[in-house]
């Protein structure tokens, strides 16, 4: 009888701490907890919980009461969609949470061209892609951004040799009239001049350069220094193109605003993100194109007859004064048979402001006068929300040849952007005519939350010089 006891009391005991131990696999956590939630994607939406506490994107994490679920609710803003939640949740449903599924939860967003409320195209020019943005992938290599830019070879990666041109023979320095006029060498005989130096790419430390020749004959010379009407792009011809527009522009002295680059070197010149903070923060946060090239080798017009209309119907220079005004189809004559708003901001004034624009060239712009208003008018129609009724088109910014004064006006006018409360219904594009493309989705939060500032140029030339 006590053996059996002993027995009995050994399997209830056994059996107390096999039940103890279950119990304790089965308690769950009794504490408070945390959600977070991340959106992500393309898109924008609304996140919200039931019971009450997370609002993202303004409230994105809160804490809850112990045995709480809580109900996710994801709301795609109009035009957009839901794509689906990561981490404690799947699918595209609503996701419940409790203390034991997990603290974080994404959900993401996605978009489409249909989800574009508003187009809008700055139209510069002056720059070209090396000159501004040569150095761009040595500023995302520093800031560990990944991808590549296809910018100046040396600062590429892998980087390559440094990029250079053939410069002016010393043999034939500049000289004024009366002496005999000398053009910039740097080809004999059908061949690089061997007594050509090499001008290497190089930081400017200047705050302008004087202008450059963008024009048919000079963009040919630019492409293929030996051979201009070659198939063959060597690129070789940009400092001698420079060199012989300054050259011929001050053999006759005073004959034209003085300027000092006989030997063409300000081609090979670029700007870094100690002299360009802006662009090069906007640059690599957005989309930018290094593989975008203008539609004809030649000036403004043209090419913005291109923008315009997808054609410059042959012409490599402005249409003459007093020549007629085209009749073909343009962009936004189809925008009006499709009913779609647009509006052109005018950075010039005096005169209809038609003619300030490349628009103004086509019969089609002389009905259109109530669809022409000045630049303020764009930050105007931001701050009241009256931007257009569905989607956009602006054009008309020509900024000042100072680097400093020309990036300082795009900061400004794109901040204004970003701070108009709905940011996310607004996609910009900024074009350089022939030199490149940013495609730019801000949100309010990343632009406001990011704003560098500018930092010190120095200028060789007198503000007289640097304001032409």
């Amino acid at each position: 009888m006590r053996k059996f006891a002993r027995v009995s009391l050994a399997c209830v005991t056994i059996s107390a701490a096999l039940f103890l131990a279950g119990c304790q696999g089965m308690v769950h956590n009794s504490g408070p907890f945390t959600l977070n939630v991340t959106e992500a994607g393309g898109g924008t939406g609304t996140v919200a919980s039931n019971p009450p506490g997370i609002n993202c994107p303004t409230t994105c994490s809160a804490t809850f009461q112990p045995g709480s679920q809580v109900t996710l609710t994801a709301t795609p803003d109009t035009g957009f969609t839901f794509t689906g939640w990561t981490g404690a949740c799947t699918g595209t449903g609503s996701c419940d949470v409790t203390a034991n599924s997990g603290g974080s939860v994404t959900a993401t967003f996605g978009a489409s061209l249909q989800s574009l409320n508003h187009i809008v195209f700055m139209v510069q020019e002056n720059r070209g892609l090396d000159h501004y943005f040569g150095a761009l992938q040595q500023y995302r290599t520093q800031k560990g951004i990944p991808g590549t830019f296809d910018g100046l070879p040396q600062f590429n990666s892998p980087a390559g040799i440094v990029a250079i041109n053939p410069g002016c023979d010393p043999a034939f320095p500049f000289q004024a009239s009366p002496a005999p006029f000398n053009d910039c060498v740097t080809v004999v005989n059908g061949a690089i001049d061997p007594n050509s130096p090499q001008v290497p790419s190089q930081k400017l430390i200047t705050q302008c350069v004087e202008n450059p020749s963008p024009s048919w004959n000079e963009s040919h010379v630019d492409w293929n220094v030996v051979d201009p009407l070659s198939a063959t792009a060597t690129m070789d011809g940009f400092v001698h193109t420079a060199a012989h527009d300054v050259r011929e522009t001050q053999y006759i002295p005073g004959s034209n605003p003085p300027e000092s680059d006989y030997d063409g070197v300000r081609a090979m010149g670029y700007y870094d993100q100690d002299v360009l903070p802006y662009y090069y923060f906007m640059a690599s946060s957005f989309a930018t194109s290094d593989r975008w090239f203008s539609p004809v080798m030649t000036r403004t017009q043209p090419n913005r007859e291109y923008l315009m209309a997808a054609t410059s119907l042959g012409h490599v220079y402005p249409p003459v004064s007093g020549a007629p005004q085209f009749t073909n189809k343009t962009i936004f004559e189809q925008l009006n048979d499709n009913n779609i708003s647009w509006r052109i901001y005018v950075s010039d004034s005096g005169g209809s402001l038609q003619s300030h624009t490349e628009l103004g060239m086509y019969t089609f712009a002389n009905s259109q006068g109530a669809n022409f208003v000045p630049a303020s008018q764009f930050m105007t129609d931001i701050q009241n929300g009256t931007f257009w009724n569905r989607r956009a088109r602006g054009t008309g910014r020509q900024p000042s040849r100072r680097q400093d004064s020309g990036w300082r006006e795009i900061r400004f006018e794109l901040n204004q952007c970003a701070d108009a409360k709905p940011i996310v219904e607004r996609y910009g594009i900024r074009s350089d005519v022939g030199r490149g493309w940013w495609i730019l989705r801000p949100r309010a939060a990343t632009i406001r939350g990011q704003r560098p500032t500018a930092t010190g140029a120095k200028s060789r030339w007198n503000k007289a010089e640097c304001e032409y």
